[in-house]
């Protein structure tokens, strides 16, 4: 009778065992499916230019999103309930006050540049947009788009720029770069071109 409850006993915590390891596998395999074929994976890229008016500086700025995931990749639209969008553009002005310090995006002695810019608004303007006005701006795998924002300014020195881009599962993806606005390059762009 004991050797029938050892074995009883035995065999009970083999098949526990046995089915905590395959709920491991599963959540494992979940995991990396999830991470590897099922999440969205977006490349940004801001690539600016800037160009000296008599008064100002004018920024011209390209924004390319490149799906670099399986999967199709959709805005977070603006929709009546929430007008704002989390596809934005932002700039920051950086003071010649600030001496030997590091400097946050999130820093509060930053002031902005100008209002956030929604640089998907212009896809959202196109009639092929009007016709459907529920769905949202899509990338398609291995699809990459080139958005163009020009913005002017009469502030002379460095800026940050920030993309982010907010999916409709709300993954957030952003670049950001830093320009000094007392150096035209566009005039460098072109120089180059000549030679």
């Amino acid at each position: 009778m004991e050797i029938f409850k050892l074995l009883s006993a035995i065999t009970i915590q083999e098949v526990i065992l046995a089915l905590v390891a395959i709920a491991g596998w599963l959540w494992a395999f979940y995991k990396f499916r999830k991470l590897r074929t099922i999440a969205s994976k977006l490349e940004i890229e801001l690539i600016p230019e800037v160009y000296h008016n008599v008064k100002s500086k004018v920024v011209y700025v390209s924004i390319r999103l490149k799906n670099i995931g399986n999967v199709a990749i959709y805005d977070d639209m603006p929709t009546d309930e929430d007008p704002d969008t989390n596809s934005i553009l932002e700039a920051k002005k950086v003071p010649d006050k600030f001496k030997d310090i590091a400097v946050s995006w999130d820093d509060e002695k930053l002031s902005p540049l100008l209002k956030p810019i929604k640089y998907l608004k212009e896809f959202y303007d196109l009639d092929e947009y009007k016709d459907y006005p529920d769905d949202p701006y899509t990338l398609e795998p291995g699809i990459t788009e080139t958005v163009h924002i020009v913005f002017s300014t009469r502030y002379h020195g460095v800026i940050l720029l920030k993309a982010t881009f907010a999916d409709i599962d709300d993954n957030f993806f952003i670049a950001k770069k830093v320009i000094d606005l007392r150096v035209a390059t566009s005039h460098k762009k072109n120089t180059k071109e000549k030679s």
